[in-house]
């Protein structure tokens, strides 16, 4: 679900699930779906579904979660979920989101996948770094 003047949202729950949310780290966004929120605990549990970075975009999530055919050569999700507090996420606007999705194409079949987790990896550490975030609760 991408946030438009429709979506229902509350004080105590911002954001629903299936609504698409970003986490933003210098000129970098991390676009998620939001699987469950966390209320008592101001936690997001999120899927990555695509990383922007000035460079390049970077497809993460399942094929079927982008729109894509399954067996388009990316069946499987790219890195792990996530959980995040809840205040450093902003919802995503349809034309944003949809926009990006355009530019993205589903690997060729055979083509060699760089090291996706890697990527979205050292945007966490930095984007962890940059807010002075401190870890969840035990």
């Amino acid at each position: 679900m991408i946030k438009n003047e429709h979506s229902q949202s509350s004080p105590d729950q911002p954001f629903q699930p299936h609504q698409i949310v970003y986490l933003t780290c210098d000129q970098s966004r991390l676009y998620t779906e939001v699987i469950e929120v966390l209320t008592d605990r101001q936690l997001a549990w999120v899927r990555p579904l695509v990383l922007s970075t000035p460079k390049e975009t970077l497809p993460l999530a399942a094929a079927s979660a982008l729109g894509w055919e399954q067996g388009a050569g990316h069946d499987a999700p790219a890195v792990p979920d996530l959980i995040w507090p809840l205040a450093q996420f902003t919802p995503a606007l349809d034309t944003d989101f949809l926009a990006l999705l355009t530019t993205i194409s589903p690997p060729t079949a055979g083509a060699v996948r760089r090291d996706q987790g890697a990527v979205v990896s050292q945007f966490i550490r930095r984007l962890w770094g940059t807010r002075a975030v401190s870890p969840p609760p035990a």
